[in-house]
């Protein structure tokens, strides 16, 4: 069987629609299940539309963070003030239905005879929605389950941690590839609805269960039609992908310029030993560190005029 990975759709109409339509458009690779890693909502404008469709066309699903603050199952008192409203705007955009569905839906999951693992974060700690963003996280992981293979989203970052017999592991590119029988790996598809890279397209993966074949799909999606929902909202806060083209298009950053990860900016607080690695704009770094860098160079060198005078 053949079993589409989607994650971290976020509320996105848009790309969930061009995913969809992606997927009905490959006869050569045709998807027998699709499963969601979460995310469902968050962010994006349409909230409910999109549980209804995922609900409609998935065969498992877990739950995301923002599916778990949306739904009440996750504290948002330490949310930063922007991540708080996209929650609570998302909450009050759902039915008593959507909310009763995402109250239920499972940390986990093992689909039937598929042979793998589904969760949103990680395996660690499923709840605390902590990142696997390195070897390290990886190796960690790994430890605690016997899965050959698990899927895992949250980082909007689509890639591969392999482990070989020997337990060494490794981090590789999101290229297509085949599942070789004696390692184990780690799959994140990347992001349908939250894109976290210059390229602004929807993410998703492909997993052959007979062949062990994954295969990596990028798929545009209708932005301006996206923006135009976002827009018709009283939402205040815009996804990253959309605040980046808008700085493109000002001048204010160059358009290889990528756009911050997920964890620094999502405003949601996250196990301490994540590793965090900040990513500081040139201008902020100039405001922050300058005019002190300014005072100790004019101090060093009155030092140097006065021991040499």
């Amino acid at each position: 069987m053949r079993f589409a990975i989607v994650s971290d759709i976020h509320a996105n109409l848009q790309a969930w629609q061009a995913v969809v339509a992606d997927m009905s458009s490959l006869p050569e690779i045709s998807v027998d299940h699709i499963i969601c890693l979460g995310d469902i909502v968050g962010y994006g404008p349409d909230p409910s539309r999109v549980l209804q469709a995922v609900r409609e066309h998935s065969s498992a699903t877990v739950i995301g963070n923002h599916d778990a603050a949306a739904c009440g199952r996750m504290d948002t008192s330490l949310f930063n003030d922007n991540a708080r409203e996209v929650v609570e705007w998302t909450g009050a955009h759902l039915s008593e239905d959507d909310l009763a569905y995402l109250q239920q839906l499972p940390e986990k999951a093992r689909p039937q005879g598929a042979g793998f693992l589904a969760v949103h974060a990680e395996v660690l700690d499923p709840m605390n929605f902590g990142y696997i963003l390195n070897e390290a996280d990886a190796l960690a992981n790994f430890s605690v389950c016997n899965d050959r293979i698990i899927f895992v989203g949250h980082s909007h970052r689509a890639g591969v941690f392999m482990q070989q017999p020997s337990g060494e592991t490794s981090i590789h590119e999101p290229m297509d590839f085949c599942c070789q029988p004696d390692n184990r790996y780690i799959i994140n598809p990347g992001s349908i609805g939250d894109p976290r890279s210059t390229e602004i397209v929807a993410s998703y993966a492909i997993y052959d269960d007979a062949t062990g074949d994954v295969f990596f799909r990028r798929i545009p999606f209708d932005i301006t039609s996206y923006r135009r929902s976002i827009d018709a909202t009283s939402l205040v806060t815009r996804p990253f992908f959309l605040r980046h083209l808008d700085e493109v298009s000002s001048g204010d950053v160059d358009e290889d310029e990528a756009i911050p990860s997920v964890e620094e900016t999502d405003g949601v607080p996250q196990r301490e030993s994540t590793a965090v690695t900040l990513r500081l704009d040139k201008k902020e770094l100039f405001k922050k560190f300058g005019l002190w860098l300014l005072l100790i160079a004019l101090f060093g060198a009155a030092w140097l005029f006065s021991n040499h005078h």
